[in-house]
């Protein structure tokens, strides 16, 4: 399961927010050997529990910079995580060192 956080409530003029085409980001993902299944997920919409379920199982996680990507400290530590930014922030890349994330 390679998750992808998107995060609808971002105002559609601000583009550091906007992520445009998941759909050919997923079919791009799907055509990567040993991918078999990629699920975009918007943990906005869905219980603790029901995020903490999914970012367990996750292998790969890939989003834009902000508050979703905290959870990548309940991912297990041989999963990858890919941080989409404009910038060169770093918060999320001490995080994922510290819990030992690729």
């Amino acid at each position: 399961r390679q998750p992808y956080i998107s995060h609808p409530r971002s105002k559609v003029g601000n583009f550091a927010r906007v992520m445009e085409g998941l759909d050919d980001l997923k079919n791009n993902l799907l055509n990567i050997s040993g991918v078999n299944e990629v699920e975009i997920v918007r943990f906005e919409i869905l219980s603790f529990r029901e995020q903490l379920r999914i970012i367990r199982e996750a292998q790969i996680l890939i989003g834009n910079h902000g508050a979703g990507l905290t959870n990548l400290a309940f991912m297990d530590p041989s999963a990858h995580v890919l941080e989409i930014t404009a910038g060169t922030l770093d918060f999320f890349d001490y995080l994922a060192q510290w819990k030992g994330i690729h």
